[in-house]
């Protein structure tokens, strides 16, 4: 089973990809644009997510502009909380592990806290 990447056309996801690809490692990508072979865009439902099946998976897609994220802090919430959480636990669910990137914007990754937020 191939190792998935949301977000496979993103900067660091298509790094990702490129580097596994290289040494052998099959890759399944997802992408949020339109005619991708697996779509996932993380502001949409989550059962209009179409997941690769994957061992492992990394979640590369986000909202990454902090300006944008602040001016549109529920979409934010939606691609950056909701639909990773979404993911992650479809893919849990399914045995997979996960690896999620963040950024010190969100966690400096010094102080150690247990963060929940509506519900997660």
């Amino acid at each position: 089973m191939p190792l998935g990447i949301v977000g496979g056309d993103s900067l660091i996801g298509g790094a990702l990809a490129e580097h596994a690809g290289r040494r052998g490692v099959e890759v399944a990508v997802t992408s949020r644009r339109p005619g991708a072979r697996w779509r996932v865009d993380l502001a949409a439902e989550p059962a209009a997510f179409a997941l690769p099946p994957a061992r492992a998976v990394a979640l590369c897609a986000a909202m990454t502009d902090l300006r944008r994220c602040e001016a549109e802090s529920q979409a934010s919430e939606a691609v950056n909380v909701s639909g990773a959480v979404a993911v992650a636990v479809r893919y849990l669910a399914q045995g997979a592990r996960c690896l999620l990137l963040s950024t010190n914007q969100v966690f400096d990754g010094i102080t150690f806290l247990h963060y929940r937020q509506n519900g997660y």
